[in-house]
Formats: C-alpha cells, sequence, structure tokens
C-alpha cells in the first residue's frame, strides 16, 4: 500500500488551530474585474507572509506534527516549499538542507538562504533534485521530506480553505494550481466536508502537464521536461500516490499556456495591484480562458505564491532611472 497523502477533516482542524500566525488569516478579496466574465471570483492571497507563498503553511504543519525530533531535515522544492521548510526550521532551532535544480528562480534560493538553510544544485530541475534530496538524507541519516507526500503538508495547506468557509464562503467551484499535489488535495478534502457538490479543477501549465496527463490517464505519465515560466508547478513525473488521490478528489484537469500565465500574471498587477508569481496566477489564467464555464458560480482561486521570475519586472528599469 502507498503512502497516505489526503488529510483527515480532523488533522485539517488541528493544523489550523496550530498553525503559526503569520501565515493564518490571508486576505479574500472578491468583487474584482474577474467578476466581469460572468463568474464570482474569490481570491485567496497567499503572497503576504514572511515567504510570500501558501507553502509555509504545510511546512511548519509537517515541522510540528513530524519533523521537531529530528536531527535534521532535507528537502527538495523549486524554491517556495525550501523556504517553508527553512522558516519551519529555523523556529525548531534544527538544521535543513534544500535541494534546488539548476533552474530555479534565484530570488527563491537566495531566501532560502536568508532564512538559514543550506542549499545546494541537486540535478538540472526539481524532480531530479529529489532524487538527490533522499540520497543525501539517507547517507547523513537526517530525515527526508518531499512536498506533497506527507498527509501533515495537505493538512496545512487546506487551512486556506478552512479560513475561507469560516468567513462564510462556500465555493462551487475551486481553481487550483497543481504540481506535487498537496494543494489540491487539502482544499479538495475540506471543500467536500463542506459542501459535497463542489467542483474541485486542477491547473497545470501547458508545458509542464504531468499531472494533467496522469489524471486522464488514470496512471503516472512523466514528461522528457518541464519547463515552464510557472516553475512553482513544474512537475514532470508526479508520484503514484499523488496520481492515486487526485483521481478520488479532483473533478476535473486543465491546462494554461505560457501566454495565458505571463498574461494573468501581469493582469493580477495592472488591475488587482498584487504582484503573483505565474504558477500562483493559474487559477486566474484558467477563468480568464474560459469565462463561460464558470458563469454564475462562486469560484475560489488561491494566489499561490508572489515570487516573480527574474525578469518579469523589466519595466522597473526605466522608473530607477
Amino acid at each position: 500500500m502507498g503512502e497516505r497523502v489526503v488529510p483527515s477533516v480532523e488533522e485539517i482542524r488541528h493544523a489550523a488551530e496550530h498553525l503559526d500566525p503569520v501565515f493564518a488569516g490571508s486576505p479574500l478579496l472578491s468583487g474584482t474585474a474577474l467578476d466581469a466574465g460572468g463568474a464570482r471570483a474569490v481570491l485567496k492571497v497567499e503572497t503576504l507572509n514572511p515567504i510570500r507563498s501558501f507553502k509555509g503553511r504545510g511546512a511548519v504543519t509537517w515541522m510540528r506534527e513530524v519533523g521537531s525530533t529530528a536531527g535534521g531535515v532535507v528537502c527538495a522544492s523549486a524554491g517556495n516549499f525550501g523556504q517553508g521548510l527553512a522558516y519551519a526550521a529555523r523556529a525548531a532551532g534544527t538544521s535543513c538542507r534544500v535541494f534546488v535544480g539548476a533552474s530555479a528562480n534565484p530570488a527563491k534560493v537566495e531566501s532560502i538562504r536568508a532564512l538559514g538553510a543550506e542549499v545546494e544544485v541537486g540535478g538540472p530541475d526539481y524532480d531530479s533534485a529529489i532524487a538527490s534530496a533522499r540520497q543525501f538524507a539517507s547517507a547523513s541519516g537526517l530525515s527526508f521530506v518531499q512536498d506533497g507526500r506527507d498527509p501533515w503538508i495537505a493538512a496545512g495547506a487546506a487551512t486556506m480553505a478552512l479560513e475561507v468557509t469560516e468567513a462564510g464562503t462556500l465555493p462551487d467551484v475551486a481553481l487550483v494550481p497543481v504540481g506535487n499535489s498537496a494543494l489540491i488535495l487539502g482544499v479538495a478534502q475540506w471543500l467536500r466536508h463542506r459542501n459535497p457538490e463542489v467542483q474541485v479543477v486542477g491547473v497545470c501549465a501547458e508545458n509542464a502537464a504531468a499531472p494533467a496527463l496522469s489524471w486522464r490517464a488514470g496512471r503516472v505519465v512523466t514528461t522528457a521536461s518541464a519547463t515552464t515560466v510557472a516553475d512553482g508547478i513544474a512537475v514532470r513525473e508526479p508520484f503514484p500516490e499523488s496520481v492515486a488521490a487526485m483521481l478520488d478528489h479532483v473533478d476535473d484537469m486543465v491546462v494554461v499556456s505560457e501566454e495565458q500565465l505571463r498574461s494573468a500574471t501581469r493582469w493580477l498587477a495592472a488591475d488587482v495591484g498584487l504582484l503573483v508569481e505565474p504558477a500562483g496566477a493559474a487559477g486566474v489564467a484558467a477563468l480568464r480562458a474560459d469565462p463561460d464555464r464558470y458563469g454564475g458560480r462562486t469560484v475560489l482561486i488561491p494566489l499561490c505564491g508572489g515570487h516573480l521570475p527574474p525578469d518579469a519586472l523589466g519595466w522597473s528599469e526605466e522608473w530607477s532611472r
């Protein structure tokens, strides 16, 4: 039997009750220009915390419930989970080593180091960094944690959905970016608890579509590469437990193009006043790409992270002169 990756409702409640306050209570925005397409969009803003990402919710929850007695922790990350684990390890007084791919966002890597973790390049991309991190942890006798491969990580991520329903919003649809699946599995578990009729839709980048392809095929499907501006969801090899759980908890999967991701990122900056990285804007990209599908319904969209790619703010060079 594979590892359990979907949290229980009780675990989600427990995670919310003990969540580090710096990650709790993120803003919930409605009435934005997204509603012009006919849907009632509700945006959960996860960019206004010390690591500018929802990943802190799962990382601090895992550290408290599983990793607090470890002599040191090791993970692989595209950037945001590494920041979350570094933050959690620093608070717990334990060491943290993060393996990244050579193509990782330099700003995310620098943030991981600033939070006190050691960083190593573990291969050309995130998926190869997982193997390097696992090997290092085994050889060093340290605790290896894989983002999404523990129910406490998903329970932490699910606390954002609990906050949404506690605020009085019961979505008809959730458009959730999908990388390692912890977010969508946690959100789906909680939202279905509150509204069994909710439709949970995963959103992948077209250039990193392995999770969507796997869901459609009903088995793990890998891709040769996952080269996308949405580095936070750049997965080319989903793990089996993730795929099996998504088959049970996800109603549909859609993919968005690189231009749609870039357009959504620009739109959020210009029309909502938020700097959101392309992976975090994937749900907005999906809604803007097919507004008629969601017309008349309340649509929850998590804005998952706020670390933009290095050249995304090219316009600021003119302003600095």
